[in-house]
């Protein structure tokens, strides 16, 4: 598992674990990140800005900060060896 800021543009992951943090865990359940549901990385930037993530057929905005707390385990795509 790794943290959902460390995937790159275009790669696809499960939600693994949120924050322990329960207003942050509740504000992302909010969203549509649950443990199990598949998001795709949109958009990233070098340094600690915002990261855009599509997950349940929504585009989201979040801090970097938070992505961080956020466990993933990458979804292998056909094309990967």
């Amino acid at each position: 598992m790794k943290a959902l800021n460390e995937l790159q543009k275009g790669q696809q992951a499960k939600i693994k674990e949120l924050p322990e943090n329960k207003s942050i865990r509740l504000q992302m359940m909010a969203l549509g990140f649950e443990p199990g549901t598949t998001i795709q990385m949109e958009s990233s930037t070098n340094w600690a800005g915002p990261l855009t993530i599509s997950a349940s057929n929504r585009m989201i905005s979040i801090r970097n900060y938070t992505a961080q707390q956020i466990l993933v385990e990458s979804i292998k795509s056909k094309t990967d060896n």
